[in-house]
């Protein structure tokens, strides 16, 4: 470790210091979170269940890292791995204990062509899905429209837009993906890895504090892409050195007069051009 005690005390910043800007240091929300985590809750149920079921002897010193585990994925929700690959080492030798002469007993029922069937049915099904579900793209990601303004995205890109962009977190690395180098980010999903301590802070403090502007002119910044409910958002929205030039419910995008005259003058004169409204986008 060539990094001496700053290595645990990076480790400690990362793991537990909630950072709720942040979709994925957020904490966990059962109500909000649910349905996007539903594995999370099954394995933290059948955990539970099967460290209470089996009355043998438990190994408290896992039982306790597991519990930290737990912890640390309520605290953060990109901990929620970090509880999956502890459970892998605690709860599988409780499981055993009460299913195992269970599932032996149904697996000898099937004789064993039976069992091959299931699973080439399975491995079948799996394809199909692969294939079909996904409308010929079945090696892509589907980009969920109600979480990536990809229609604003393609907006930028049909109009030639770009410059140095203050671009929601979120966002920063499907914008690089799709317009780099036409649209350079404030900041992206490497966060302390590439960026100073600083430049964090300016980017926060703009997106959150009352006064974005300061920032914005202090790094050159001339495009945003923000959340339509973002505060900064708003009150670019009502400045005189910007406007808003498209927007849908999720986003809107903002263009510094000064410096996209050219366009500002097509868009008067209805010369832009629009994304076609898509129903499905996906990445690459």
């Amino acid at each position: 470790n060539p990094y001496g005690p700053d290595l645990w005390r990076f480790v400690l910043d990362s793991a537990g210091k909630p950072r709720p800007y942040l979709t994925e240091w957020a904490p966990f929300n059962p109500l909000r979170d649910g349905a996007v985590h539903a594995d999370f809750i099954a394995l933290a149920l059948i955990s539970a269940g099967a460290l209470f079921l089996d009355r043998r002897k438990t190994d408290r010193t896992w039982v306790l890292i597991l519990g930290v585990a737990f912890l640390s994925a309520l605290v953060l929700k990109r901990n929620i791995p970090l509880f999956a690959i502890t459970a892998v080492f605690v709860v599988p030798r409780h499981l055993d204990r009460f299913v195992a002469s269970s599932l032996e007993r149904i697996s000898d029922a099937f004789p064993a062509a039976v069992k091959v069937l299931l699973l080439l049915c399975a491995i079948g099904a799996c394809g199909w899905t692969a294939l079909h579900m996904k409308e010929g793209h079945p090696f892509n990601i589907r980009v969920p429209q109600d979480q990536f303004p990809s229609d604003l995205i393609q907006f930028i890109k049909l109009n030639d837009l770009g410059g140095n962009s203050f671009i929601f977190w979120d966002w920063s690395e499907y914008v690089i993906a799709k317009l780099h180098p036409r649209c350079r980010v404030f900041i992206d999903g490497r966060f302390s890895d590439a960026y100073g301590d600083r430049t964090l802070h300016d980017y926060f403090g703009a997106l959150y504090g009352s006064a974005p502007t300061p920032v914005l002119d202090a790094y050159g910044v001339d495009l945003a892409l923000l959340p339509a409910s973002n505060t900064a958002c708003i009150r670019l929205a009502g400045h005189p050195e910007w406007v808003a030039v498209h927007s849908n419910a999720l986003a809107c995008l903002l263009l510094r007069k000064s410096a996209h005259q050219d366009f500002l003058g097509r868009l008067n004169s209805g010369q832009v051009k629009l994304s076609p409204p898509q129903e499905e986008v996906f990445f690459p």
